[in-house]
């Protein structure tokens, strides 16, 4: 085992990854400990030469970004391209187009009243049901709670107003996939500076003011070395957390209340490969069968088993599905090959084909369960109505020696973002530097790249 760290981070995804970079390049000794076998947590790419493009099985999008996460990317020359399209509804047995798709979600958004902190966005609805269209009201909460991985009665309406319920943020995609994210900040680690342990999955934090020993568990069993360091953050997802399966000694009683109130979301998505001329197969309706489906973007199907569609790289014989929020609950419990069999059907309802000849035309296919994933336990954080304070009360640094980062202690508005998991570890690492600057005389060197500002950014997947 190498010396002593300074700090540990636990969890390599991207807050962690950000962490690490900053404190690093400080002069601070970090070990950075991953239960999985891989970087990168809840960025899980796949690519091939047949699917055109890379894939993404977790994080796909990039949502508006902030100022720092925009920097890191271009420095890092990493490409972006707009996920844009064509918008389509299926419902009652018709596909349509929805071209103002985006112009009814913000204003539905903007009629929240600003007053409504604590309420849900279903109590919003309850109250402005003779206001909205009876369509609307049911195009929204299809969208938000997709979107958002949360029912529409725990979601808080004062967050979805705040934010324009995602409406004005350009959606982009990375060009090369989310995984070259990772791959950036894997790289810019200094040498010397960071030890990354994979395969090492954290079961207890024992601490106390200054110090700190983290407990593993490698394959199954508590037999890997204890880890000591100054300082911890702790930068797992908020589903570990809420389940106690990372346990820390003394408790930490007034932070586990916020856990527990605080948003928690459940997603399965997956990615099908169909025969290299699906846009040009008339089982495919003509009107989605456009440019080869290059202006194809989103298709909604309120009420279907699989109630999400789209199609990630324009040209490529692929589309993604995606169940979100309360609709996973229908298949969270389903094998892969169920979920196949209801993909084929709803595709078979919306192409007006039979299931067995979709079926038929998918050659290869990519699915994950976020809630049945051990080290995640679902997918994302949401605001929760009432809790709308929860994201900052766990990210509270505990004693100049716990130090909280990830998605879910983002502001409210970026929860369930790699931009916000990004600032994250930014804020979180300024916080670490501060206590240890004044304890432990760590040497400073030259000011790391996009840290200065971080500290009043913000920041926090949909799948971004």
């Amino acid at each position: 085992m190498a010396q002593i760290p300074d700090v540990i981070v636990i969890g390599g995804g991207v807050a962690g990854l950000a962490a690490a970079n900053v404190l690093a390049g400080q002069g601070v000794r970090v070990r950075l400990i991953e239960a999985r076998g891989r970087l990168g947590g809840r960025i899980f790419s796949h690519d091939g030469p047949a699917w055109g493009a890379p894939m993404e099985l977790g994080a796909e999008f990039i949502h508006g970004g902030n100022p720092e996460f925009d920097e890191f990317l271009t420095d890092a020359g990493l490409a972006t391209r707009s996920a844009e399209g064509e918008m389509w509804l299926f419902e009652q047995g018709v596909l349509r187009r929805t071209p103002d798709f985006w112009e009814r979600v913000a204003r539905i958004a903007a009629q929240i009243p600003a007053a409504a902190r604590g309420f849900s966005f279903a109590d919003f609805l309850a109250a402005a049901k003779h206001d909205i269209p009876a369509e609307d009201q049911r195009l929204m909460t299809h969208f938000v709670e997709g979107f958002n991985a949360a029912p529409a009665g725990n979601l808080s309406a004062a967050v979805l107003r705040a934010d324009h319920a995602g409406a004005e943020d350009p959606q982009k995609r990375l060009v090369k996939g989310y995984n070259c994210v990772v791959e950036a900040l894997r790289r810019q680690l200094p040498a010397g500076q960071v030890e990354v342990v994979l395969h090492a999955d954290v079961t207890e934090v024992r601490w106390e003011a200054g110090a700190a020993i983290v407990q593993v568990r490698s394959d199954g069993e508590d037999v890997a070395p204890l880890h000591e360091a100054r300082a911890v953050i702790v930068t797992v997802p908020l589903g570990l957390l809420k389940a106690g399966a990372l346990k820390f000694t003394p408790p930490l009683e007034a932070k586990d209340a916020a856990i527990q109130r605080a948003g928690w979301g459940d997603v399965v998505r997956f990615n099908l490969r169909f025969t290299p001329d699906i846009w040009r197969d008339e089982i495919v309706p003509a009107e989605l069968r456009g440019e080869n489906g290059a202006t194809f973007a989103f298709l909604n199907a309120p009420g279907e088993k699989i109630p999400v569609w789209w199609a990630p790289a324009p040209r490529a014989p692929v589309l993604v599905g995606w169940v979100g929020g309360p609709a996973a609950d229908r298949v969270m419990r389903e094998s892969g090959n169920e979920l196949l069999a209801d993909a084929a059907e709803t595709l078979g309802r919306i192409w007006k084909a039979d299931p067995v000849e979709v079926r038929q035309r998918i050659v290869e296919w990519r699915w994950h369960n976020w809630r049945s994933d051990v080290f995640s336990r679902g997918a994302y954080s949401y605001a929760a109505a009432g809790a709308e304070d929860a994201a900052r009360e766990i990210a509270l640094p505990v004693a100049g020696t716990l130090f909280f980062a990830g998605e879910a202690t983002a502001e409210p508005t970026e929860l369930g973002t790699v931009h916000g998991a990004f600032a994250s570890g930014l804020r979180a690492a300024e916080e670490v530097l501060s206590a240890l600057g004044t304890t432990a005389g760590i040497v400073r060197g030259a000011p790391p790249s996009r840290r200065q500002s971080a500290r009043g950014s913000g920041g926090s997947p949909q799948s971004g």
